[in-house]
Parts: C-alpha cells; sequence; structure tokens
C-alpha cells in the first residue's frame, strides 16, 4: 500500500551548458566590474584600455570561478 501513496516525481532535464554559460557570463561580467574598479583606484594612470590589459586577470579569474 505504501507503493501506491508514493508519487513519483516526474524527471525534468535542464541545459546544463546554457546554464554554465549563463554563469560564467555573470560572473565574467563581475570580474569586469570589479577591474574597472581597481583601473580607476590604480595610482599609475592607464587608460580606458587599463581595466583589460593590466587588470584582466581579474576579469579571467572570475570568469573561472564557476
Amino acid at each position: 500500500m505504501a507503493d501506491q501513496d508514493q508519487v513519483e516525481a516526474v524527471y525534468r532535464p535542464k541545459d546544463a551548458i546554457g546554464g554554465a554559460v549563463k554563469a560564467t557570463a555573470i560572473t565574467a561580467t563581475a570580474g569586469g566590474f570589479v577591474s574597472a574598479i581597481q583601473n580607476t583606484l590604480a595610482r599609475q594612470n592607464y587608460g580606458a584600455w587599463g581595466a583589460v590589459t593590466k587588470f584582466g586577470g581579474t576579469t579571467a579569474v572570475f570568469g573561472m570561478k564557476t
């Protein structure tokens, strides 16, 4: 009787690759924001591309933490 009372959960597949791409994009965007802040607070003037050239590693690290 216990078997009849149990409701089976319906399997609903989720897109794992799409979820990973979305999470990577979100964290990489956050890394880009942090890199821009680092570039702004740096004592030496690196220019507008400094967030990419000098502090781009921060963006990469954030992007890999998915």
